[in-house]
């Protein structure tokens, strides 16, 4: 019911269009309220799609992409990891209580 306040907010003081895109059952009374109502059918069903002006089959966006942004991220996390370990590593003793370094048998104390 939200979605739909929403709408009628936005039509009734900014007296826009309004355009509404949802995919599911809770999306209906939104596409119902707005001057333009897109449905996607997908997981949720076929709600959003039968109460709708327009029906989309499915939304796909790029799937090699998904997958590529996953590698660049674990990519990404890798390194931050390496280098957190590498600083640690090359100080030791600089932080107070490190895991790795108290590990090692290193304290601030002892690597001095």
């Amino acid at each position: 019911m939200q979605k739909a306040q929403m709408v009628q907010l936005v039509k009734r003081y900014k007296g826009w269009r309004t355009l509404a895109i949802g995919d599911g059952a809770n999306d209906v009374t939104m596409i119902q309220t707005a001057d333009v109502g897109v449905g996607i059918t997908g997981f949720e069903g076929l709600q959003a799609a039968r109460s709708s002006d327009y029906a989309i089959g499915q939304f796909r966006c790029g799937r090699g992409r998904r997958r590529w942004n996953e590698y660049r991220h674990g990519v990404a996390s890798q390194r931050a990891v390496r280098r957190a370990a590498a600083w640690v590593w090359a100080a030791p003793g600089s932080c107070k209580s490190c895991c790795l370094c108290t590990a090692r048998g290193r304290t601030s104390a002892s690597a001095r």
